[in-house]
């Protein structure tokens, strides 16, 4: 399979807490030619939140 997708890296304060957002999701509009063969994923959507975890590790989740 062959993605072609866009991450963004955001930096959220809400609660009190600060997070890490990393968004990812594919792009349709680019120069990047198919491969034969290759299926192409044309609607891949994932988000990462990151957060300190009492001050001793990094507590994350995950959406796909």
């Amino acid at each position: 399979m062959q993605y072609v997708y866009a991450r963004e890296t955001r930096r959220v304060h809400q609660n009190n807490k600060d997070y890490i957002v990393i968004v990812m999701h594919s792009v349709l509009k680019h120069n990047i030619p198919e491969i034969s063969g290759v299926i192409r994923v044309d609607d891949y959507h994932q988000s990462l939140a990151l957060e300190l975890w009492n001050n001793k590790g990094t507590k994350g989740i995950a959406v796909y």
